[in-house]
């Protein structure tokens, strides 16, 4: 209804100001002028050469050459068609043609040119706007696309757009600096070059996998201290350490350094015994019976044995056959024996 109202108000005023209408801007179209005989002043003025003068948006006049045809000489005497071009008509506000011809009253036409002409519809400029306050939008023209709603949000630097406090945007804005770099925001992932200067605190629910470059910091002193404080306060468990073997063989390698061995079998590759290191108390008595003179020599031991004199008296052997030559038993013979 305001559109109508407005359409009704624009012709109206037109019609009294002896406006002969609007025309579009930078559009051809064609418009009629009426020239009288100035004998009469009401007699159509027909085969008539025209001259012409333009004034736009009441700027001083100039002569223009538009194509003229007279409509009809005989019904409508007097009546020419302008073919006007985008070039006349390339001015906003008013335009005013004044039109002479010999013998004739000169005539003055006026119109309003505009961006649109009333009942068109209109198509926004890139400078205007429009705002929908009730109804369904159907169609919506030169939207922004993805890429430069992407470029508009992303590449926004200016730390004024990001003062809602707990929005996206206001937490991923670090004053302009790169993610992983010096200040910005962390990142991880094979790509990840950020350098963590402050502590960092977290729980690792997953497994940690890959390799440590460096650690700037922590060497083998003061780990070996913070170790050793630590165990100074620290209580072994009871049975911590302590092994049972399973009956059987002992199959791998084994270093035993403390308790019982039972029995033993089968040793091999035993080192040589030092100086000093077996003792009286660790032989039995019995042990070294019958494993030769063992006992020479010693003290507290005694030695048994049977006794035959035919076996151990010299002198209790048959002579001569027994001795020879500056043996005792033999001079002993000789001696008893002599001439």
């Amino acid at each position: 209804m305001k559109r109508i109202a407005l359409l009704a108000l624009t012709l109206l005023a037109s019609s009294a100001f002896g406006m002969e209408g609007f025309l579009k801007q930078s559009t051809a179209v064609n418009v009629t002028v009426s020239m009288t005989l100035a004998s009469d002043g009401q007699s159509g003025a027909t085969s008539k050469t025209l001259t012409i003068y333009a004034s736009k948006a009441a700027a001083g006049p100039a002569a223009i050459t538009p194509t003229v045809t007279e409509l009809d000489s005989t019904n409508t005497k007097g009546l020419y068609k302008l073919a006007l071009t985008s070039s006349h008509t390339d001015t906003l506000g008013e335009l005013e043609l004044h039109v002479t011809c010999s013998g004739c009253v000169d005539g003055d036409y006026k119109w309003q040119v505009s961006t649109y002409l009333p009942g068109e519809a209109a198509t926004l400029q890139s400078s205007q706007h429009v705002i929908v306050d009730s109804g369904t939008v159907t169609t919506v023209t030169n939207q922004l696309t993805a890429a430069q709603v992407a470029t508009g949000v992303w590449q926004d630097a200016t730390a004024g757009d990001f003062t809602t406090s707990s929005s996206i945007g206001k937490s991923l804005y670090t004053s302009g600096v790169v993610p992983g770099g010096s200040g910005g925001l962390f990142i991880a992932g094979t790509n990840a070059a950020t350098t963590i200067t402050t502590g960092l605190t977290t729980t690792f629910t997953g497994n940690l996998t890959g390799s440590v470059g460096s650690v700037t910091g922590l060497t083998a002193s003061n780990l070996d201290a913070t170790v050793s404080s630590r165990m100074a306060t620290y209580t072994q468990p009871t049975g911590f350490l302590a092994a049972t073997f399973p009956g059987g063989t002992v199959a791998n390698t084994t270093n035993i350094t403390a308790g019982t061995i039972t029995t033993t079998a089968n040793l091999t590759n035993l080192p040589s015994i030092p100086n000093d290191w077996l003792t009286a108390a660790g032989i039995a008595p019995a042990a070294l019976n019958g494993k030769g003179d063992w006992n020479i020599g010693k003290t507290g031991y005694s030695l048994t044995s049977s006794y035959d004199p035919a076996k151990v008296d010299p002198l209790g052997v048959t002579l001569p056959g027994s001795y020879t030559g500056q043996k005792a038993g033999y001079l002993i013979w000789k001696t008893a024996n002599k001439p």
